[in-house]
C-alpha cells in the first residue's frame, strides 16, 4: 500500500511539473533556425517571420492564469489526493492488522485444543481446554460489536463437548418448568420435601405442589393457629412415615392423614427460646433429626418422646465440623454435606468416614444432599452452578448433569429433591421450582 501511494504521489508531481514547464516555455526546443545569414541581423517584417511558440494557440484559447496560481492548484490537488489515500490506508491498516490479531488468536486456541486432546493426564487435560476456552471467549468479546465469526461458536461447542466428556457431564435435555414460588422470609432455609409420591415446598409457607395443575396448596404457615396454640417461625419440614411434619422453634406439627389437621408435639428444649439456628431436619424411624448449626449439633428426637431431652447424636463429631455443615440426610447412615462438597459418613454417633469426591471442577457452593434407603447412589447439588453429581457410597463421582450450555436456570439452586424410582428431579432456583429426567447409570 506504501509503494501505491508513493508511486502516484511521484506520478502527479511529475504531470504538474511537465504541465507547467510546457506552458512557461517561451521558445522552442531546438536552436535558432539557420536563414542563411550566418547570424548576421536580417531586417524582415515581424508579423512575416515571428512564429509562435509551441502551445502559444492553446494558451491563448484557455482562460488567463499565471503559472503561479496553476502551480498552487497542482501542488494543492496533489496534497488532497495525499492526504485522501494516507487516510485510507490508515483507516484500512487497522482491520488489517486485526483480522492478523484474530487469526493468530484462534490459532492458539485450536493449538491448547489439539494439545488437550493429546495429553493423557484427565486432570491437565481438563486444565488445558478450560485454558483454550477462557481465551475463546476473550476473542469472542474483542469482536467488533454485530461481528459474528462461526468458527468461535464451532470451536465453542466443540471444546464444551471435550470438557463435559473429560468431566463426565451429561446435559438435561429438557427442562420443564414447574411454577414461581413465593420467596421465604429472612431466616428461613427454603426446602423441598418428597414422601409418599408427593413434593412439598417449605418457603412462607408449607405447601403441596400439585404438579397436574402447577400450582402450590397451601398446607401450614407461620402465625397460623391450630386449635388454641399459634405456629412460630417454621424452620424447617421433613417427610415422616406417612405424614408432612414441619418444626418451628419449640414443636412439631404433623399433618394427620387419616383427618386433615394438624396436630402439634412439644419438643424438649434447653430454654425458651428453642431452636432457631436449624440448618436441615430429617426423619428416620420416625426419630426426628435437628442440624444445629449455632451448636455444631445433630439433636435425636427419640420417637413417640419428642418432649424428653433430645440426644446430642453425634457428640463424637468435632463441633466445628457439623457448624460448616450446609444439609444432613440419612439412609440408616447420616451425611453431613460441607460448602466444599466433602462429606462426613456418620453412623452410630462417629465418623466412619470423610468423603473428598474428585469432582470436575471442584465444588465452590454445595448446598443440598440427597440419599435415600437401599440407594447405591447419594446425589449432591453445587448452588453456583446448579449442578447435581451423582456419587457412589464411597465418594467416587459416578456422574455429574447440567442444564444445558448457555441455559443455565439452575444457577444460584438452593434444594433440590431426587427419586430414583420415577427416574425425575425437582429443583427450587431463583424463586423457580423445575423439574428434569435424571438418566440412569453410565456402565
Amino acid at each position: 500500500m506504501n509503494n501505491l501511494l508513493a508511486g502516484l504521489v511521484l506520478s502527479l508531481v511529475a504531470t504538474v511539473v511537465g504541465v507547467w514547464t510546457i506552458t512557461r516555455r517561451d521558445r522552442p526546443l531546438h536552436g535558432p533556425r539557420d536563414d542563411g545569414t550566418l547570424g548576421l541581423p536580417r531586417l524582415q517584417r515581424w508579423d512575416v517571420s515571428y512564429r509562435p511558440p509551441r502551445m502559444q494557440r492553446l494558451r491563448s484559447s484557455l482562460p488567463h492564469m499565471e503559472a503561479g496560481r496553476l502551480l498552487l492548484v497542482g501542488i494543492g490537488l496533489i496534497a488532497v489526493v495525499a492526504a485522501g489515500m494516507y487516510a485510507y490506508s490508515r483507516w484500512r491498516a487497522p482491520s488489517v492488522a486485526d483480522a492478523e490479531a484474530f487469526e493468530e488468536r484462534f490459532q492458539v486456541v485450536l493449538n491448547r485444543h489439539a494439545a488437550a486432546l493429546a495429553e493423557p493426564d484427565e486432570a491437565t487435560a481438563y486444565a488445558i481446554l478450560i485454558e483454550a476456552r477462557t481465551r475463546l471467549e476473550e476473542l469472542a468479546e474483542d469482536l467488533p460489536a454485530g461481528s459474528i465469526d462461526s468458527r468461535i461458536e464451532q470451536e465453542r461447542l466443540a471444546l464444551q463437548g471435550e470438557i463435559d466428556r473429560l468431566a463426565n457431564v451429561t446435559r438435561f435435555s429438557t427442562v420443564n418448568v414447574v411454577g414461581g414460588v413465593p420467596p421465604a422470609p429472612e431466616n428461613v432455609i427454603p426446602r423441598l420435601i418428597s414422601g409418599g409420591g408427593r413434593i412439598f415446598l417449605l418457603s412462607d409457607a408449607l405447601y403441596q405442589l400439585d404438579t397436574a395443575n402447577s400450582s402450590l396448596v397451601r398446607l401450614i404457615a407461620t402465625g397460623d393457629t391450630v386449635g388454641e396454640q399459634r405456629v412460630g417461625t417454621i424452620r424447617g419440614a421433613v417427610w415422616r412415615g406417612d405424614r408432612p411434619v414441619v418444626v418451628d422453634e419449640t414443636h412439631a406439627w404433623n399433618l394427620d392423614p387419616a383427618t386433615g389437621n394438624w396436630n402439634a408435639e412439644p419438643l424438649g428444649t434447653f430454654d425458651s427460646v428453642g431452636y432457631v439456628a436449624v440448618g436441615a431436619v430429617e426423619s428416620f424411624e420416625l426419630n426426628l433429626y435437628l442440624l444445629t448449626t449455632d451448636s455444631g449439633q445433630i439433636l435425636k428426637f427419640q420417637a413417640g418422646r419428642y418432649s424428653s431431652s433430645p440426644e446430642d447424636w453425634a457428640n463424637g463429631v468435632p463441633q466445628a465440623d457439623l457448624a460448616r455443615a450446609v444439609d444432613i440426610a440419612i439412609d440408616g447412615h447420616i451425611w453431613a454435606l460441607m460448602p466444599n462438597g466433602a462429606i462426613l459418613n456418620m453412623f452410630r454417633s462417629r465418623v466412619e468416614s470423610t468423603l473428598e469426591p474428585a469432582y470436575v471442577p471442584p465444588l465452590d457452593s454445595a448446598i443440598a444432599i440427597s440419599a435415600q434407603p437401599n440407594s447405591a447412589y447419594i446425589y449432591v447439588l453445587n448452588a453456583s452452578d446448579g449442578r447435581i453429581v451423582r456419587l457412589a457410597r464411597d465418594g467416587r463421582v459416578v456422574q455429574q448433569f447440567a442444564t444445558p450450555e448457555g441455559f443455565n436456570v439452575f444457577a444460584g439452586a438452593e434444594d433440590f429433591v431426587v427419586d430414583e424410582g420415577t427416574g425425575v428431579a425437582f429443583v427450587l432456583a431463583n424463586d423457580t421450582i423445575y423439574s428434569v429426567r435424571i438418566p440412569p447409570p453410565t456402565s
